[in-house]
C-alpha cells in the first residue's frame, strides 16, 4: 500500500513540474504541453481512484491505515490546487491570444467539464477545511476565462494550425 501511495507521490510532483513548464509554453501559443500536463493528471486520477478500494481491504493497524488516508487526501488536494492554479495561468495566456488551433473549441469544452470535476471534488466534506477561499476562487476564475475562451473560439480559429501544432 505504500508503494501506491509512493507512487502517487511521484505522480503528483510530476505534475507539479509540468504545471510549470505548461504555463511557459502556453506563451507559445502550443497546447503540447498542457496537453502532457493533462495526461500525467489523468494518470493521477486513475492510480488515485485504486485507493480507497485498497485502503478499505488493507490489513493495517489504525494508526498506519490513518496516516496512510491523510497522505493520500494531501496528495489528491496537492494536486487539485496545482491543476488548478495551472490552468488559471494557461487559460489567461490563451486569453490573449488572437488565434487558436482548429479543433481548441472541442478542446476547451473538455477542459471546462475537467473543471467541474475539480469543483466536484473540492467539495468532498473531508477536504472542506483544507481547501482555502482562494482555491475555489482561482477556480471559478478559471471556468469563467474558459468559458469567455469557448463563447470567441469560432472567430479566433486559425485554419492553417492543427491543435498540436
Amino acid at each position: 500500500m505504500t508503494d501506491l501511495i509512493g507512487a502517487l507521490e511521484r505522480q503528483a510532483n510530476e505534475i507539479l513540474r509540468l504545471a510549470d513548464r505548461a504555463e511557459k509554453e502556453a506563451t507559445k501559443h502550443s497546447f503540447e504541453m498542457y496537453d502532457d500536463f493533462r495526461r500525467k493528471v489523468s494518470q493521477f486520477e486513475t492510480l488515485a481512484s485504486l485507493i480507497p478500494d485498497r485502503l478499505a481491504n488493507v490489513e493495517l493497524d489504525a494508526a498506519t491505515l490513518s496516516d496512510l488516508e491523510i497522505q493520500f487526501d494531501n496528495l489528491r488536494i496537492v494536486t487539485l490546487h496545482g491543476l488548478i492554479n495551472a490552468s488559471v495561468r494557461f487559460f489567461m495566456v490563451l486569453s490573449g491570444s488572437t488565434l487558436l488551433p482548429i479543433g481548441a473549441k472541442e478542446m476547451l469544452m473538455t477542459e471546462l467539464r475537467r473543471l467541474e470535476q475539480s469543483k466536484e471534488a473540492l467539495e468532498d466534506p473531508r477536504f472542506a477545511d483544507r481547501i482555502s477561499d482562494d482555491i475555489r476562487a482561482s477556480l471559478a476564475q478559471a471556468q469563467t476565462i474558459l468559458e469567455r475562451i469557448i463563447e470567441t473560439a469560432p472567430s479566433l480559429l486559425n485554419l492553417a494550425e492543427p491543435l498540436d501544432a
